[in-house]
């Protein structure tokens, strides 16, 4: 049932955007992400946004 986890995927991003997150961290391009318009940072890029998302102390899974 491959369609549970792209299911989970979405309900995962919609969560994480409520929450004010602008990015995900998915460590492997897969076609999957990709059609979900998943694309490759430079390192550079990812650290600036690490530090950015860090400094606004988000609350993803807490109250």
């Amino acid at each position: 049932r491959p369609s549970v986890s792209k299911f989970a995927v979405l309900h995962l991003i919609e969560h994480l955007k409520t929450r004010g997150a602008t990015w995900i961290d998915i460590q492997t391009l897969t076609p999957h992400f990709k059609m979900l318009g998943a694309k490759e940072i430079s390192r550079h890029e990812f650290l600036a946004k690490l530090a950015e998302t860090q400094a606004q102390n988000l609350k993803l899974f807490s109250k």
